[in-house]
């Protein structure tokens, strides 16, 4: 499907789950970061999406799992999925040298 979208040109963003260690993905992590990296290429917009794996990641592993997700180099935005007070605080704290760098 991820193929299909990428040729598809009604479709201007795509939604996807992708985390650190590829939780809740059909395939294989390293295929589906290929997979949106063509899409990026493709100039479709790519948000990722369950990067905490739905508050799974114990808190004391945020900043890593959140870390690298601002890292994806073919992401334009990320959708944390934050279940806690501590995850919003660390979120906050990573993402603001982005918003005023």
């Amino acid at each position: 499907m991820m193929e299909a979208m990428t040729a598809a040109g009604d479709i201007e963003v795509v939604l996807s789950v992708l985390n650190k260690e590829g939780v809740g993905l059909e395939g294989d992590l390293e295929t589906h970061k290929g997979l949106l990296r063509a899409i990026h290429e493709a100039g479709k917009g790519v948000m990722i999406m369950k990067l905490m794996d739905e508050g799974k990641v114990p808190d004391e592993d945020a900043e890593e799992w959140i870390g690298w997700g601002f890292e994806f180099p073919h992401a334009h935005c990320v959708n944390l999925g934050l279940t806690s007070e501590e995850e919003i605080d660390t979120a906050v704290k990573l993402g603001s040298p982005l918003l005023v760098g």
